[in-house]
């Protein structure tokens, strides 16, 4: 598998002749994957020969399909290796045909304009592109730490959702307890009307009866007085 990728700080190291104006940035890497993918190309039919011409009577050690299977399979994804290198190659290429079409400067009439020559231009342009690259990479791990940042804000903004409902929940249970415990006191004090009225009811008969024993004593007594005092006089009559 090829994991070699294209590294900014190795672009100044590519070589570039003046005379070829058909040079492409990028050209010596795509040179070198297509010598790799030659190889490929070359260990493979040389597996093959050698298959073909292997003695199975001399030597004991058997080689299983399954490594032929494997190694084919190896092969087939260094062949989409290379081609996802060749589709990067290209996507690099335009890229930097773009950027070349966008900083060619016109010529002024009235300025002493001297254009650069093409491998210079190549060279910034294709610095430029991996500049770029570099700017999207920094602004997207920007992006990736402002959805995180955001993610965990929801996060929190949940959590305490969760707890004012719960909070909500537990005042809900508190207000029916505290409605049940008014109606018990008011069923009580209800009861308590109940019978103290009852009982005052009870009082105020017993007092109009204890009134009329009263009167009655009273009666009683001042007939009891006024006899005492007729034999008092009566009395006093018979020792004169």
């Amino acid at each position: 598998m090829i994991s070699q990728v294209i590294n900014p700080g190795e672009v100044e190291e590519i070589t570039v002749q003046s005379g070829e104006d058909t040079f492409q940035p990028g050209e010596a890497l795509f040179s070198r994957v297509k010598t790799l993918f030659s190889r490929v190309k070359h260990y493979s039919h040389e597996n093959h020969d050698e298959e073909e011409e292997y003695d199975w009577s001399e030597n004991n050690d058997v080689v299983s399909i399954q490594e032929i299977e494997k190694k084919d399979k190896e092969i087939s994804n260094l062949s989409e290796t290379i081609a996802k290198q060749d589709e990067t190659i290209a996507q690099l290429k335009s890229e930097m045909e773009k950027l070349m079409s966008e900083k060619e400067i016109k010529k002024d009439e009235n300025s002493s304009y001297v254009e650069m020559p093409i491998h210079v231009r190549e060279k910034m342009c294709t610095k430029e592109c991996f500049q770029q690259v570099e700017h999207y990479k920094i602004y997207s791990f920007k992006i990736c730490d402002k959805l995180k940042k955001e993610e965990q804000m929801h996060k929190n903004l949940k959590e305490q959702h969760e707890i004012s409902d719960q909070r909500i929940t537990s005042l809900e249970e508190s207000l029916k307890k505290s409605e049940r415990e008014a109606m018990n006191v008011k069923n009580e004090a209800a009861k308590s009307n109940e019978h103290s009225s009852s009982v005052i009811k009870d009082l105020q008969e017993e007092i109009l009866k204890l009134k009329k024993l009263s009167e009655k004593f009273k009666s009683e007594n001042n007939t009891l007085k006024n006899k005492l005092q007729e034999e008092q006089e009566k009395h006093a009559v018979e020792s004169i």
